[in-house]
């Protein structure tokens, strides 16, 4: 039959419950479940919809799991908090959940998406492209900061979350496992889930994580084996941004400090073409633990990627903030190609990163047209989180490497913009042949945060090495106002090479 169950003008029906009361919604043509034109109220729980009996394989071959369709003026509430109430939502061919024209308010509580009745592995035959599928639809709330209120999402094989038009605004999503099972250590073998959440074109002022405890997801383990999953993933044609990324692990294992070995996702957070995003904050519990990922930590790309706000996280280290997470995650922060005008750190109390324990760069600014305009201030870049302990056998190789940046800020004449740049393997900051117009000032490079102490095992070669300096145009090292110059010692070879 074309549906499993179609209620259309229907109101606060419950479908399933625990135990003998789950329904198997599996094996339809079309939706397993439909709720559409001003049904409000409803209820699912329980359910194996799309799965065998067993919940360990698809039964059939039906698209969609839940279809929530056409202004549903009270919200539906999928899966619960309380032991069994949350459904298996897995196998249907094409999504686990599609909310479309528009719905609001959807809660969605306790399930699994994706994976079998385990929660730790894919099922035996059958997978679906999305987890989550939100289309125009405002206010949904993924999660909680309950034990019982979290969604583990994971073993899709494309989208975790995947969110899209400009009325997809006020999304919460909170204390999910995106990527891994349920116990947030074990990769889910045979996964191949590309992206952990996908925003495009959506509207702004959603919300990743949250500062409460609880609420920061672990988005880890998206692998592809094409050398592009990403835990987050945001693009935009028109800029819109204006997300907030909060209180999450992405990268690491659950504990923050240990790496998921082999299966490691590309990038932790992807941003294109997309303004105006908080990665982070001043507040303790606003702080991302981005660590473990293959390559990069975040990264972002083009013109239109302006005003984004990276502040008060720890990236490359664990939750310690005194040990890398040892993986190859090869460059903590990459503005690349175009990005302008964006904020590494920030000058009030909690504002700074630490950003340390990566392998190749800690800050990495490329592409074939230059990053311009940006701000780096009031970071801890190679060292520990006191500004005073080398990190030890996972030390990053540059602090910062300009290789194509034009006239950004590296600190500031205060001791609030100043950044300590110390502890790295070879150089501080390097300065790349195809760099001109940057300024670097008010920093401490090579020294402790004392501006006294030298680091102690630190093997920083060089504070600054600018290379190929007849290509370098107009780089300032220093300046005229009190403040502006730079503390540049302790370094084994070369102050400025």
């Amino acid at each position: 039959m074309f549906f499993g169950i179609n209620l259309l003008g229907s109101t606060n029906n419950t479908i399933g419950g625990t135990g003998a009361a789950r329904n198997i919604i599996s094996n339809n043509s079309l939706e397993g479940i439909l709720i559409q034109n001003g049904s409000s109220g409803n209820t699912i729980k329980g359910n194996y919809i799309g799965t065998n009996i067993n919940g360990t394989a698809a039964l059939g071959t039906q698209p969609i799991g839940i279809l929530l369709n056409n202004n549903l003026s009270v919200p539906v509430t999928i899966g619960g908090t309380g032991a069994g109430q949350g459904n298996l939502i897995s196998g249907n061919t094409s999504y686990g959940l599609q909310q479309l024209n528009p719905t609001a308010g959807t809660t969605i509580v306790g399930n699994y998406i994706g994976t079998a009745s385990d929660g730790s592995s894919t099922l035996s035959s059958g997978s679906q492209q999305y987890g989550v599928y939100i289309s125009s639809s405002p206010g949904t709330i993924i999660g909680g900061s309950a034990s019982g209120s979290r969604n583990v999402i994971s073993a899709n094989t494309g989208y975790g979350i995947y969110a899209t038009g400009a009325t997809s605004n006020g999304t919460v999503i909170k204390g999910n496992y995106i990527g891994l099972g349920t116990d947030g250590v074990t990769f889910i073998s045979g996964s191949s889930q590309d992206y952990g959440i996908y925003f495009t074109n959506v509207g702004a002022g959603n919300t990743i994580g949250g500062t409460v405890s609880g609420e920061g997801n672990l988005i880890s383990g998206q692998n592809n084996g094409a050398g592009s999953a990403a835990g987050f993933y945001c693009t935009s044609a028109t800029a819109i941004g204006s997300h907030t990324v909060v209180g999450n692990i992405i990268g690491a294992q659950k504990d923050g400090s240990t790496y998921v070995a082999s299966n490691l996702q590309h990038y932790g957070v992807y941003i294109s073409t997309s303004s105006d995003n908080s990665i982070g904050g001043t507040n303790p519990g606003a702080k991302n633990i981005i660590s473990g990922n293959e390559t990069y930590g975040i990264y972002i790309t083009g013109s239109t990627s302006t005003g984004n706000y990276i502040q008060g996280n720890y990236i490359g280290a664990n939750s310690s903030g005194a040990a890398s997470v040892s993986s190859a995650q090869n460059y903590g922060i990459t503005l690349a190609s175009n990005a302008t005008i964006n904020y590494i750190g920030n000058s009030v109390s909690g504002g700074g990163n630490l950003i340390s324990g990566n392998g190749t760069a800690g800050i990495y600014m490329t592409g074939t047209t230059a990053t311009t305009g940006n701000y780096i201030f009031g970071n801890i870049i190679g060292a520990q989180k006191d500004g005073s302990t080398e990190m030890g056998s996972n030390a990053q190789k540059n602090g910062i490497f300009l290789s194509n940046g034009r006239n950004n800020i590296i600190g500031g004449s205060t001791s609030l913009f100043r950044n300590i740049i110390s502890g790295n393997l070879t150089d501080g900051i390097e300065i790349g042949a195809n760099a001109s117009g940057n300024v670097i000032k008010g920093n401490y490079i090579g020294l402790a945060s004392d501006g006294a102490s030298v680091i102690a095992g630190s093997s920083q070669d060089y504070g600054i090495y600018v290379n190929q300096p007849g290509t370098n145009l107009l780089t300032t090292i220093g300046g005229t106002t009190a403040g502006e110059g730079n503390v540049i010692s302790g370094n084994t070879l070369y102050g400025i090479n």
